[in-house]
């Protein structure tokens, strides 16, 4: 006798493993927040690795900046019936200091006029830091040295003098020399610099202060 095929079993997939929809999209939506927070880290990182060089960078310069000035007007020579400095003066929005070297070209003996110049305009808190060379010539160059110098000017002068009276006692620091008496009495050079290393943000400040002595200068 001829059986009959029984018919397919169908097989229940109730309980087979897997993700539904919702699973799924809760699980992107804790990796986009996982992926987010690592980013934002990543990103403030970055900006705080950049923070940092550029006020390194800034130290640098302005230490370089002040060597400079103190090698330079440390070195500084005398005109013929002339001081050492050739002057040095101050106004309402610059201060700066005069004097003639030799310093840049030694073996040529050519001395050469530089004038360092801080510089601010009128409502504005910082100042920079020029340096002309060749001054009174046809094409002097100036050149910015350091900026966002936040001292300068009457109240807190990036330079003072010192001077030392027939005796050879030192006298008071003074902002401005006012002749060439005075002038020729200037035995050092007190340079003091506040730089803001991060402008337009939380300040950070760099206070340099060093002195230069003239070395050319007649001791009394």
């Amino acid at each position: 006798m001829k059986q009959c095929p029984s018919p397919p079993v169908q097989k229940s997939h109730r309980h087979e493993a897997g993700l539904t929809l919702v699973e799924l999209l809760i699980a992107m939506s804790i990796l986009a927040v996982v992926t987010t927070m690592v980013l934002m880290s990543w990103f403030a990182l970055q900006r705080s690795y950049a923070s940092t060089m550029k006020n390194d960078q800034a130290r640098v310069d302005a230490r370089e900046a002040v060597t400079r000035m103190v090698m330079e007007i440390r070195s500084a020579q005398a005109l013929p019936g002339k001081a050492v400095l050739a002057g040095g003066g101050m106004d309402s929005t610059s201060e700066w200091i005069d004097f003639w070297t030799t310093f840049n070209h030694p073996d040529e003996l050519l001395l050469t006029r530089y004038v360092y110049r801080w510089g601010t305009s009128n409502g504005v808190v910082t100042g920079s830091i020029y340096r002309m060379v060749d001054v009174g010539s046809a094409g002097p160059r100036e050149r910015l040295v350091v900026s966002n110098v936040i001292n300068g000017g009457a109240a807190n002068p990036v330079f003072q003098y010192l001077s030392v009276d027939a005796y050879g006692n030192p006298s008071t620091l003074v902002a401005i020399p006012t002749s060439q008496a005075l002038l020729a009495r200037v035995s050092a050079v007190e340079i003091h610099l506040m730089v803001d290393l991060n402008p337009g943000k939380s300040p950070t400040y760099m206070d340099i202060q060093t002195t230069a002595q003239l070395r050319n200068q007649r001791q009394f």
